[in-house]
C-alpha cells in the first residue's frame, strides 16, 4: 500500500473506534493491530496522535456536511442561511463536543488549513455536493475562515457592511467557543437532549441579537 492508502486506513480505523468506544480507546498499538502494520508506520503519516485526531475530526464533519448541504437547496436569503448553517453546526458539535473542540480550538492551529486540504484530497466524495462557489467555505480548516466567508455572502447582498465583517465574525466565533467550553464543563455533571437544545437556542438567540444590531447600524 502507498503511504496515502495507509494514512486513509489510520483515519478510518481511528474514526470507527472513536465513534464506537470513545477517543481514549484509540492507541498506536491498537491501530497497528487493526490495520496490520508496524506501530512505527503511524509516524510516517502523522506527526503524532494529536495530528491524527485532527484528521479524524474532519471525518466527524461528514454528517454535518450532509445536513448543511440540504439547507443550501432551500430558498433562504444569505442572512437566514447564515443562521441556519450555524444552527446545524451547533447541533452536530454539541453531539460530539470534544471532537469539535479539538478540531477547531485544539493543537496545531497553524496547520489546520493544510490538514483540511490534505484530508479532502483523500476523501473528496465528502464535499462533492458543494459547487465551486460554496466548497471553499466548507473545506476551510478554521472556523473563523468558514464564518467570514459566509458573512461575505451577506455583504454581497448588501445586508451587512463589509467594514463590519471582521469584527462580527470574531464576536460570533468567540461566543461559540465560550459556549462549547461551557457545554463541555456542564456535560461532566449532566447531559441530556433538552440541555443541548436549550444551550443551542440560547446561543442562536444571541447570534440573532448581535447580527441584527449590525444590520441596524447600531455598532
Amino acid at each position: 500500500m502507498t503511504n496515502q492508502e495507509i494514512k486513509k486506513q489510520y483515519i478510518q480505523t481511528a474514526f470507527e473506534i472513536t465513534g464506537q468506544e470513545g477517543e481514549k480507546s484509540v492507541s498506536i498499538r491498537r491501530l497497528a493491530k487493526e490495520i496490520g502494520c508496524n506501530s512505527a508506520i503511524l509516524y510516517r503519516c502523522f506527526q503524532d496522535m494529536d495530528e491524527l485526531f485532527l484528521y479524524v475530526g474532519f471525518k466527524f464533519l461528514k454528517d454535518y456536511l450532509h445536513d448543511v448541504a440540504s439547507l443550501l437547496d432551500q430558498s433562504y436569503d444569505s442572512i437566514e442561511l447564515y443562521f441556519k448553517t450555524w444552527e446545524c453546526f451547533i447541533e452536530h458539535s454539541f453531539q460530539n463536543p470534544t471532537i469539535f473542540n479539538g478540531l477547531f480550538f485544539g493543537k496545531y492551529p497553524a496547520k489546520i488549513d493544510y490538514i483540511s486540504k490534505d484530508y479532502y484530497s483523500m476523501f473528496p466524495e465528502e464535499v462533492v455536493q458543494f459547487n465551486d462557489e460554496l466548497k471553499p467555505i466548507f473545506v476551510s480548516g478554521t472556523l473563523a475562515g468558514r464564518n467570514y466567508m459566509m458573512l461575505q455572502r451577506c455583504v454581497a447582498e448588501k445586508i451587512i457592511d463589509d467594514k463590519d465583517t471582521a469584527l462580527l465574525s470574531n464576536l460570533i466565533v468567540q461566543m461559540y467557543k465560550g459556549y462549547l467550553k461551557d457545554f463541555l464543563d456542564r456535560r461532566k455533571i449532566f447531559d441530556n437532549p433538552q440541555d443541548r437544545e436549550d444551550m443551542k437556542n440560547e446561543l442562536l438567540g444571541s447570534y440573532r441579537t448581535i447580527v441584527n444590531r449590525f444590520l441596524a447600524g447600531n455598532f
